[in-house]
């Protein structure tokens, strides 16, 4: 499935980080997102000109360090080529990955920015390949192969491709009686 026709994307995402200067440099060099605009406090960074993230500098935001809040922002690029491109070009800059899943419906690569931030780069899967069961998408996680991903390279990563978008957000809770009152309350 060619991202662009994904039904539901998010349209970008905003982080409130400690260090402007260096987060907008990591999801430069590193995610290949482009700059788009800047001004006092602001980093806006996208792909195919539009904002998928936007930075705010906030000298007293607090490190993510896994409780209540951001898990990942997912940026779902086109394809398995453009993954693999984005696999070799992270480990060269001698970056380590947090974890790597097939999901089935997609092959997903984890890793955090430096004030621990999660972040999923992920490649859907041909919707005509996903699993299922009882006609329902039956994704699951397992490792993937790395090296066949990195194989897979569509030549060489010059940041991210116009198409990429923002799949998805997940976040975590420190309760879950306190986060379903909150989602489904008044």
């Amino acid at each position: 499935m060619a991202t662009n026709d994904a039904p539901v994307v998010v349209g970008h995402v905003a982080l409130i980080v400690r260090d402007l200067d260096k987060l907008g440099d990591f999801y430069r060099s590193v995610v290949g997102l482009e700059e788009l605009s800047a001004d006092r406090g602001t980093i806006r960074l996208g792909a195919g000109g539009r904002v998928l993230l936007e930075l705010r500098g906030d000298k007293a935001a607090r490190r993510s360090r896994g409780g209540s809040g951001l898990n990942h922002t997912a940026f779902l690029v086109p394809g398995r080529g453009d993954l693999g491109a984005f696999l070799r070009h992270f480990t060269a800059l001698g970056h380590r990955l947090g974890a790597a899943e097939d999901h089935g419906a997609s092959d997903s690569l984890y890793f955090s920015d430096p004030e621990g931030n999660g972040i999923e780069v992920t490649a859907d899967t041909p919707r005509e390949l996903w699993p299922r069961r009882n006609g329902r998408i039956a994704m699951y996680a397992r490792g993937l192969d790395l090296r066949a991903v990195a194989d897979d390279a569509a030549g060489v990563w010059r940041g991210a491709p116009e198409q990429t978008v923002v799949g998805h957000v997940h976040m975590q809770v420190g309760g879950i009686e306190a986060a379903t009152d909150f989602i489904t309350g008044p």
